[in-house]
């Protein structure tokens, strides 16, 4: 058995969970590699794929898209799962609509169809600082959206992370035996 996992990473978080993924398959003598969607390899041979984005202005970075697009009819051969991470995994709820977790996934769901046998959201970690221009004013025009006080936009601009690899280890567990490779 083996498996792939492709990660399209901005600054690094998505890369780490991948790993942290890998290192738990890897566990259960599962062949793994992770790749960067920009350049990963054709999923032919996997009989296990993962693919996994930060979560930027409510969808996957365009390197994993692509990756999908290119790939979709051999992907749709494999199982898939599919995790994003994100600041806030949950919804929230504003002027009458949930914003934010699985829900903003459900593009992805419809276009890997059954294929995909696990799916979700997790926790991925920030420093505004560090953003680029672009990202940390998505972020505000965000804020702004959520009628957010002043006080609670400084609270998260502050540098932190919700990355935790018991969490990661657990999705790799689930994609496992939902893929029926573990039970």
């Amino acid at each position: 058995m083996n498996a792939m996992i492709i990660a399209a990473s901005r600054y690094g978080s998505t890369t780490q969970g991948a790993e942290w993924i890998a290192e738990r398959i890897a566990l259960a003598d599962v062949d793994v590699a992770v790749h960067q969607a920009a350049d990963a390899p054709p999923p032919d041979q996997a009989q296990l794929v993962l693919l996994g984005s930060g979560l930027y202005a409510h969808k996957l970075l365009d390197e994993l898209d692509g990756y999908i697009d290119r790939h979709l009819d051999a992907l749709r051969q494999c199982k898939l799962a599919l995790f994003a991470l994100a600041m806030r995994t949950s919804p929230v709820f504003v002027r009458g609509q949930a914003h934010g977790g699985l829900a903003q996934l459900k593009p992805y769901f419809d276009k890997l169809g059954d294929a995909l046998v696990h799916a979700d959201m997790l926790g991925g970690q920030m420093a505004f600082s560090r953003l680029t221009a672009e990202d940390q004013a998505g972020l505000e025009r965000f804020y702004a959206m959520l009628k957010l006080t002043a006080a609670e936009v400084e609270q998260r601009k502050a540098a932190r992370t919700l990355m935790n690899k018991a969490d990661y280890w657990a999705f790799a567990e689930e994609a496992l035996r939902k893929a029926g490779i573990t039970s």
